[in-house]
């Protein structure tokens, strides 16, 4: 395990790249994107664990930090979805670099998931494409975090601060401009899908919204499953008060690291 920086010097993302074993060098490599903000904090350790799993069956993974989160540059201001996705092109090919591989596999989680998605519009062809109970509507969403952060706010006996340009949602700063482009967010609008296969992971009942973007991807042409996985609380912020959980069983490690080696060649 090898943690850097990334990128242009001005604006470097943090990254942390898992060698795979020696053994078991397979023909892809597989890149995390992470959720953001409260859920972010509540996946880390999950995600590295996962990384573990994946480069112990052989695959090289690289994890990182979107420009203006974690460890990487930027301030809170500075957040952008375009930015963003732009940090997973960087992040692929960087990937590419470091294995020495062209094919790739995304696993995105929530808002994590929108944004992989997003890039597998044709900016970028991958083998399979995960995603965890992804951020389907950005509109959504955001309602979600606020609904959640009121909560907290109701059961702590604290009143909501002013807005003005930024908007705190569970002890994480939103600036107006991020609000909005999280809030345009419709992965149903969406129609390109670059990837061989699709696995929708869904750790509560299936909603609506999941059933349709299925609909949607396996109307673009691509092989599409869904699934419903174990995790061992709530991955999403609607439940601010789990923050210390460990939300990925050992069982749903297991299962997206056994999706990622389906059909994978020594």
């Amino acid at each position: 395990m090898n943690s850097f920086y990334f990128g242009s010097a001005d604006s470097a993302l943090f990254g942390t790249f898992h060698t795979p074993g020696a053994e078991h060098f397979r023909d892809s490599a597989v890149l995390l994107c992470s959720p953001t903000g409260q859920e972010y904090m509540r996946t880390h350790r999950a995600f590295r664990q996962l990384a573990t799993a994946l480069a112990s069956q052989g695959f090289p993974v690289l994890r990182f930090d979107y420009f203006a989160t974690g460890d990487s540059a930027g301030n809170d201001q500075e957040s952008s979805v375009s930015r963003w996705q732009d940090d997973i092109l960087t992040a692929a090919t960087e990937l590419k670099a470091l294995s020495g591989l062209e094919q790739l596999s995304l696993i995105g989680l929530r808002l994590g998931g929108a944004l992989a998605t997003s890039v597998a519009d044709g900016r970028l062809t991958l083998k399979k494409l995960i995603l965890w109970d992804a951020v389907i509507s950005g509109e959504q969403y955001i309602d979600e975090l606020r609904s959640a952060h009121q909560q907290m706010l109701k059961e702590l006996g604290r009143s909501q601060t002013d807005k003005h340009e930024t908007e705190e949602l569970l002890g994480f700063p939103f600036s107006n401009t991020l609000l909005h482009e999280i809030e345009t967010i419709n992965l149903l609008q969406q129609r390109h899908f670059s990837a061989e296969k699709v696995f929708l992971l869904v750790s509560a009942t299936a909603a609506a919204l999941d059933t349709a973007l299925r609909h949607k991807i396996e109307s673009a042409g691509v092989n599409v499953t869904q699934l419903s996985i174990d995790a061992a609380a709530d991955i999403s912020s609607k439940r601010y008060d789990q923050q210390d959980s460990l939300l990925f069983s050992s069982k749903a490690v297991k299962t997206i690291a056994s999706l990622i080696a389906q059909d994978a060649q020594p």
